[in-house]
């Protein structure tokens, strides 16, 4: 016989995220293990797992979406075992509001469990529940799946002719005690997935959390703080430049972009223009000539409004403000040694000897994310490519974080970039010119 672990003994919900640096999205799973599924009152869960997530209409797709927006998707399962059954509650949400959504789930468990049930939302519940059988068992493989399930949790198969009117049959007092004999927020383990600089300091009040990286392999706080640049950088041999870029989106040229660099006090300036359709983003980044950030600004203007965000180095903290409308929120991030913008990343290319597997590590601040997290850009291959200036030898760099890219720079220096692509959208520069001022 198969012996199973013993699940821990837990009296406070545990909470593991699973470190993604950069990551904007969270995929949430919390849960604990159940009796098995041969108990009496499986039929009352089944019921109480409808009410809380088992479809559309269920209170997480009801709360999560349509009330605070969090999510297109939210539901829960109860899984059926002989020795261990399984309850779990699913959804994926943005970072910054990850923590506010596993607190919801855990509310409204105990919501579930704690309060009377509206006889209504019960008959609404059973009569979805119904309504859907028929559909688990359309095809021979279906129906011999439940049998089969049924005889393994030493069920007769015959209860499966008995499913509709013993659910129709549940009261609402039933549901609820089951309900709150079976699912125990104080057991539950809650597993998200995201970037654990913004996550673990939001979730530590709602139970111990731990961190560990894709692999399982546990991290510390002191893990997830990028460390300086991997080399130090020397940008006192560019020269003022301008490139100009067409902006191609699905194979297509669908504006410009114009890039420049110039020199004030002590560093450079780098700066961009693009316009593509209805919008307009304007950006800059002024560095030190060893790639050190001094300050940052980018306007977006687009129909459905105008985001402003600025910075500047004030110490050992990036100080400023994201505004988006009559919003503004501030800024004001822990900047380690090294620390630079998106915006600017490619100047980190421009001077520095290239080869391929090389690869340059930084830490990069996300402004309207409140992030910093390490960026790696690895010279993959030696390539040529084609673009509107021409056929030119080139590096691929491929760079990590937020936006995942592909840049293809130049193979004599200054490896200033020929193409630059987005890894998860059809969308990217082609040089179109370059030259001095």
């Amino acid at each position: 016989t198969i012996e199973f672990t013993r699940a821990p003994d837990r009296v406070r919900p545990e909470i593991v995220v699973v470190h993604q640096p950069g990551s904007v999205q969270a995929e949430i799973r919390v849960g604990h293990l159940l009796q098995g599924g041969d108990v009496d009152d499986w039929d009352a869960l089944v019921m109480a797992n409808e009410v809380l997530g088992g479809g559309p209409p269920g209170r997480l797709q009801q709360v999560l979406r349509d009330a605070l927006g969090y999510t297109y998707d939210a539901r829960s399962t109860v899984q059926r075992g002989r020795r261990l059954g399984l309850f779990q509650a699913v959804t994926a949400v943005r970072t910054d509001v990850a923590a506010a959504a596993v607190e919801e789930i855990i509310v409204q468990l105990e919501h579930l469990r704690t309060t009377a049930l509206p006889s209504s939302e019960l008959a609404d519940r059973a009569g979805y529940l119904v309504g859907s059988l028929p559909r688990s068992l359309e095809t021979p493989q279906q129906v011999a799946g439940e049998i089969t399930s049924h005889r393994l949790l030493g069920l007769p198969a015959a209860r499966l002719e008995s499913a509709r009117s013993r659910w129709m049959a549940l009261d609402t007092a039933t549901v609820r005690e089951t309900a709150s004999l079976r699912l125990r927020p104080e057991q539950l383990l809650i597993v998200v997935a995201g970037d654990a600089t913004v996550l673990q300091p939001r979730l530590r009040g709602l139970g111990e959390v731990s961190v560990v990286d894709v692999e399982g392999r546990s991290l510390t706080l002191a893990d997830l703080v990028p460390g300086p640049p991997s080399e130090a950088f020397d940008l006192r041999g560019l020269e003022p430049t301008v490139l100009r870029y067409a902006v191609v989106a699905g194979g297509i040229a669908r504006g410009e972009a114009v890039r420049t660099l110039e020199p004030v006090e002590g560093g450079w300036r780098f700066a961009s223009r693009i316009e593509a359709g209805p919008q307009r983003l304007e950006q800059h980044v002024v560095v030190d000539t060893v790639l050190g950030f001094r300050s940052s600004e980018s306007v977006l203007e687009a129909p459905t409004g105008r985001v402003r965000v600025y910075a500047e180095l004030r110490g050992d903290r990036l100080r400023g403000a994201v505004e988006a409308g009559p919003a503004s929120t501030p800024v004001d991030l822990a900047a380690p040694p090294g620390v630079t913008l998106s915006d600017g990343l490619e100047l980190a290319l421009w001077g520095t000897d290239l080869s391929v597997g090389r690869e340059i590590r930084l830490p990069v601040a996300d402004l309207q994310a409140g992030t910093v997290t390490e960026v790696v850009m690895r010279v993959e291959e030696e390539t040529e490519i084609t673009v509107p200036a021409g056929t030119f030898p080139v590096f691929r760099v491929s760079v990590n974080g937020r936006d995942p890219q592909n840049f293809y720079v130049r193979k004599e220096a200054p490896h200033v970039p020929v193409r630059m692509e987005s890894v998860t959208r059809p969308v990217a520069l082609e040089l179109v010119d370059a030259g001095g001022r």
